[in-house]
C-alpha cells in the first residue's frame, strides 16, 4: 500500500514539474524541434531569395525593437495584399521576442556552419564596427526569431531583422505556410520598423 501511494505521489510530482499544464517536457521539446525545422527551411529560402551578393552574419539575440503585428494589411512579397495570419497565431506573436532561432536551434547553427555563414555576438560585433552612421557594414546582419507554429501545423509566424548599416535596416513579420514538399515559404509579410 505504501509503495502504491509513493508511486502515485511520484507520478503527481513529475507531472506538476513539467512547467506547462497538459504538456510534458517531451511535448515542449518536440514543439521547439518543429519550430527549428521551420526556421531552417525559412532561412534557406530567405538566403536563396537574396540578391546583391553581400556577405551575411546572423545575430543570436532577439530583436529589441519588437512591435506586435497590426491587424492588417499583410502583403505578398510582390506588394499586393496577402494572407493574414490566423488570430491564434497572431496571439502568439509577443512570445517570439524571447527566442532567437539561431540561439535555440542546433539544426539552424549546423546549417549556417555548413554554409560558412558566421553567427553570434562576436560575428555581429566584428561586422557592426562602422566609421559613421551613414556607412554600410561589410556584411548584412540578419536575425530571425524562433517561429510560432499554428496548432494545426499549417502556418508559422516569424519575425526578422535585417541591417546593412546603422541607419539602414528593417524589421518584418513573415507568415509562412507548410507546403506538401515540406517547404515553408513566406506567403505574406508586414513591416514592423525601418531605419
Amino acid at each position: 500500500m505504501r509503495f502504491a501511494l509513493g508511486m502515485l505521489l511520484l507520478a503527481l510530482l513529475s507531472s506538476c514539474s513539467s512547467g506547462s499544464p497538459g504538456k510534458s517536457k517531451a511535448d515542449m521539446a518536440a514543439a521547439v524541434d518543429d519550430a527549428c525545422t521551420v526556421a531552417v527551411r525559412f532561412v534557406d529560402s530567405w538566403l536563396k531569395r537574396r540578391s546583391g551578393g553581400r556577405p551575411v552574419v546572423f545575430s543570436d539575440t532577439p530583436d529589441s525593437l519588437f512591435n506586435s503585428p497590426a491587424p492588417g494589411p499583410w502583403f505578398k512579397l510582390t506588394g499586393e495584399y496577402g494572407t493574414t495570419p490566423s488570430r491564434a497565431l497572431l496571439a502568439k506573436a509577443p512570445e517570439m521576442t524571447r527566442d532567437s532561432a539561431v540561439a535555440r536551434c542546433p539544426a539552424l547553427r549546423a546549417y549556417l556552419d555548413r554554409a560558412h555563414i558566421p553567427y553570434g555576438a562576436k560575428a555581429v560585433a566584428d561586422t557592426t564596427r562602422a566609421p559613421d552612421a551613414n556607412s554600410l557594414y561589410p556584411a548584412d546582419v540578419l536575425g530571425v526569431t524562433l517561429p510560432s507554429v499554428s496548432p494545426d501545423g499549417s502556418q508559422a509566424l516569424t519575425m526578422t531583422s535585417f541591417q546593412s548599416g546603422p541607419m539602414s535596416g528593417i524589421g518584418q513579420f513573415f507568415l509562412l505556410e507548410r507546403q506538401p514538399d515540406g517547404g515553408w515559404p513566406a506567403v505574406s509579410m508586414q513591416n514592423l520598423w525601418m531605419s
